[in-house]
């Protein structure tokens, strides 16, 4: 399937997928401190939920340098974004390699449009 997309843009995107599954795979992972705090505090407004909101605004950054100029981009930036979210809640249940072949999947089919 690779061969329907920009060799580039799948193989920037998907590079990221292979950091976080050395992530899920070290003994230290706990999921995201980020995504574990928000579950604590809710949407409250206090300094902590902001710095969240900023991590994860961080993270679209990234995935939008990875993403090319492209009609649907913003989209794509928007839902890798969450289902690296999606991912990582996965991985921390117990599911690490589920949580990657979707990841991979979805960004394949995002990707391959």
């Amino acid at each position: 399937m690779v061969g329907k997309h920009r060799r580039g843009e799948l193989a920037l995107i998907l590079h990221e997928t292979f950091a976080l599954q050395e992530w899920f795979g070290s003994a230290e992972f706990r999921g995201c401190t980020f995504i574990n705090v928000l579950g604590e505090l809710g949407g409250t407004m206090d300094p902590v939920v902001v710095r969240v909101r900023e991590h994860k605004r961080e993270v679209r950054a990234l995935v939008a340098t990875l993403t090319p100029c492209r009609a649907d981009r913003e989209i794509i930036i928007q839902t890798v974004a969450m289902a690296m979210d999606g991912a990582i809640v996965q991985a921390a249940w117990g599911e690490p390699v589920v949580a990657l072949v979707s990841l991979r999947s979805l960004i394949d089919t995002l990707t391959s449009k």
